[in-house]
């Protein structure tokens, strides 16, 4: 049978549109874009926000639970909330500084990499108490002590609060969008390619007043 150049183009198409479905070729963060207002003014800026946590942090593989007391983000003068419209990247971390990580085993060492990126998909009305849910994208961290080794990236479940102007990161149910990678050691109790629930609570605060979403 010939195959013309319309059906190569079909094809080619298709196979394009499986691959994208099957998560294969680069990595692209998700969401929606909305109108953000901070302090009020949805003018296209970038406002300066803190986040810290309001309790203990907790990481869960399959067989194993453990956790860190704190977190705070790293290089504070460049983590933005981003005001105007279309916003898609409406909260942006340099990363965190974890503190007080434990494992069966000992203390941890934890460094983490990239800018983790706050996006929504869920609705959002021009409303101050609407619970915006969405995702937490780019993350990326790794363990370290003298008996075990692990990093975890990818992307974990949230929600911001407007009310109380919390983001509140509850990945569970070990659906798979945290995984591990370059496990070693570990007490063979963490394996490569695990998925890994994370329970985090960040208080944001920003100088130039409440963070808004609202959908249009």
């Amino acid at each position: 049978m010939t195959i013309t150049r319309i059906s190569r183009r079909a094809l080619g198409a298709a196979a394009a549109a499986l691959a994208l479905a099957a998560g294969v070729g680069p990595a692209v963060a998700t969401g929606n874009a909305y109108r953000v207002a901070v302090g009020g003014n949805s003018a296209t800026a970038a406002h300066p926000i803190t986040a810290t946590t309001t309790m203990s942090v907790g990481w869960a593989s399959p067989t194993l639970t453990w956790g860190c007391t704190s977190a705070t983000v790293r290089a504070p003068a460049l983590a933005t909330a981003q005001a105007g419209y279309p916003v898609t990247d409406i909260l942006r971390f340099p990363t965190f500084d974890f503190r007080g990580c434990t494992f069966p085993g000992g203390a941890m060492a934890t460094t983490t990499a990239g800018e983790w990126q706050f996006h929504a998909d869920g609705p959002a009305t021009s409303g101050a108490a609407d619970v915006v849910e969405g995702h937490l994208d780019h993350l990326s961290l790794t363990w370290r002590n003298a008996v075990c080794s692990i990093t975890v990236s990818g992307r974990a479940a949230a929600s911001f609060d407007e009310a109380t102007q919390q983001l509140v990161i509850e990945e569970s149910g070990f659906t798979g969008n945290l995984k591990t990678s370059g496990v070693l050691g570990c007490l063979g109790q963490v394996r490569n390619g695990q998925p890994i629930n994370l329970s985090m609570r960040l208080q944001l605060t920003s100088p130039g007043g409440a963070i808004n979403i609202s959908g249009s």
